[in-house]
């Protein structure tokens, strides 16, 4: 809904737009893997009814080159529900700075008020190397939650 001059704002239309909580922020690798593990996790206050957009920027290296990882923003842990998933090829290995990244964003509309955990998981798709998430200070890895609809 646009916002004029004038217009009275509730303080949750207030909220819309705004991050919720502290964003988690890696500034190294993650340890190798190849079947789907947890590799950055950000629990945040919601409010019943409220959407939430959750938004993990990560960048994927492997061993192998044409391998394809999925990036996965799930609810609560490893076992949670799935929001999102989005493949990601690495097309070539390398030294430093060879990474293969995407953003992957999912929405949650909250069921009751209180604290939620939601992660970002990595799995091999196809290929026989092993997956890291890439990170360094100067490319970290964000988790973040914005809250999107007051309900």
């Amino acid at each position: 809904m646009p916002l004029y001059s004038g217009d009275y704002i509730t303080p949750a239309e207030a909220n819309v737009g705004r991050r919720v909580g502290d964003p988690t922020v890696r500034t190294s690798d993650s340890a190798a893997f190849t079947g789907e593990t947890v590799i950055d996790s950000v629990t945040v206050p919601v409010v019943s009814g409220r959407t939430y957009k959750i938004r993990w920027t990560v960048a994927w290296g492997s061993t192998v080159a044409g391998d394809s990882v999925f990036s996965r923003i799930r609810v609560d842990d490893l076992a949670g529900a799935q929001l999102q998933i989005m493949r990601v090829s690495v097309v070539a290995t390398g030294g430093a700075g060879t990474r293969w990244d995407g953003t992957v964003e999912g929405e949650y509309t909250a069921v009751s008020t209180g604290n939620k955990t939601f992660v970002g998981t990595g799995a091999r798709a196809t290929g026989t190397g092993n997956i890291s998430a890439k990170a360094a200070s100067d490319f970290p890895i964000r988790l973040y939650v914005e809250c999107v609809a007051v309900g």
